[in-house]
């Protein structure tokens, strides 16, 4: 992250609970990676697999202010249970791969929808400053339409 960014944003995480749902992922793990750089008093890394949470808790063992919590979006109590004392959620939990949605909508609802309104309404019960949703470009653009976008150089 270029000096001048990170210099602008430590004001805004400055001393803040962060919370991080899918922090072990793709997308998430490089968030968190970002916010080590910045001053929050704590990072919260939720994520439903262990494996991920052991390996990265080991490579970041010398930094206090993680905190690993094991669990799933899908599950609303445990969603309220994470959220106290949040002041700011990055929520990128999510199945992304649109053939796994596909073979699985019944997963993908739950975790995409059920899950996403669980965040939401568990931030708004603790009255979280700031939530902001992760997406990817498969959200928006078929694979198709991206790669015409990209041609055209219009993104």
């Amino acid at each position: 992250m270029p000096k001048q960014q990170t210099a602008e944003l430590k004001p805004f995480f400055h001393n803040k609970t962060v919370l991080v749902t899918g922090g072990t992922g793709s997308i998430g793990s490089q968030i968190v990676k970002r916010l080590l750089l910045l001053t929050p008093k704590q990072v919260i890394v939720f994520s439903k697999d262990d494996s991920k949470q052991y390996v990265m808790s080991q490579k970041y063992a010398e930094d206090k202010r993680l905190l690993f919590v094991l669990g799933d979006v899908r599950d609303h109590r445990r969603m309220n249970q994470v959220m106290k004392g949040v002041d700011i959620v990055f929520h990128a939990a999510a199945l992304k791969q649109v053939p796994t949605c596909e073979d699985h909508p019944f997963e993908a609802i739950q975790t995409n929808l059920i899950g996403g309104q669980n965040v939401v309404e568990a931030a708004l019960s603790h009255r979280v400053q700031h939530v902001i949703n992760i997406s990817t470009d498969k959200a928006v653009f078929k694979d198709t339409d991206y790669k015409l976008i990209k041609k055209k150089g219009l993104f």
